[in-house]
């Protein structure tokens, strides 16, 4: 596991989730919303997200097990959202590995009958918060940072 960046979130607030991408700077997929992901107004407190780099292709049950040893838990949701809202702009974009994954507790679109989880692509021209398909088994592309959340002392 290597480390390749730690970020100060601001969690909680008075915002909903159609209220925190409705100020995005940049575009997001549809799904993204207060129905599916539901962020509900409280209290806020700071968490450190820390971006890994696993050196190559991973499974989810591998990332689980990199974040446990590392001491690290795993991000909701509302972390990947605050996150893009706080960072998605600031952060430099990497065309050898675009995309930080939040791996949280992933939502099943009864749609198409597939999971999935929050991504930001950091595009050399286009910020993104869209929706990565997660599938048992699978394996995400080594252009595939992801996010973990230090536990707070």
């Amino acid at each position: 596991m290597k480390i390749v960046a730690t970020f100060s979130v601001l969690m909680g607030g008075p915002e909903t989730t159609d209220e925190i991408t409705g100020k995005l700077n940049f575009r997001f997929d549809k799904f993204i919303n207060q129905i599916n992901f539901p962020i509900t107004p409280h209290e806020q407190w700071k968490d450190e997200i820390v971006i890994i780099d696993p050196n190559g292709r991973y499974t989810e049950q591998e990332c689980v097990q990199i974040l446990k040893e590392g001491g690290l838990m795993l991000p909701t949701y509302e972390h990947g959202i605050r996150f893009a809202l706080q960072y998605g702009k600031l952060i430099p974009s990497f065309k050898e590995k675009p995309f930080i994954l939040f791996p949280h507790e992933s939502w099943f679109n009864v749609t198409d009958c597939y999971r999935y989880i929050l991504s930001l692509k950091r595009g050399t021209n286009q910020r993104l918060l869209r929706l990565a398909h997660c599938y048992s088994g699978g394996k995400f592309s080594e252009l595939c940072l992801f996010a973990g959340v230090r536990p707070r002392k």
